[in-house]
């Protein structure tokens, strides 16, 4: 996979979760958003857990807990 395409994927996918908050969708899912800007979902993943430790699955839960407090 091209690590510039991951990383722009990364970008797409913060502004996603910062800008727009589809985390407060409970139907979204991290493949269904990986779906939406078209970016390998794999490869995200990898690099989502790289960065902050955690699936982007995962990160999408934290993110819906710590808004639902």
């Amino acid at each position: 996979m091209d690590a510039n395409k991951t990383l722009a994927d990364y970008e797409k996918f913060g502004e996603l979760i910062l800008e727009k908050n589809v985390y407060m969708n409970p139907s979204a899912t991290f493949p269904m958003l990986c779906a939406l800007i078209g970016a390998d979902r794999k490869a995200l993943n990898s690099l989502i857990r790289e960065e902050l430790g955690m699936s982007g699955e995962m990160l999408l839960g934290a993110l819906r807990a710590r808004a639902w407090k």
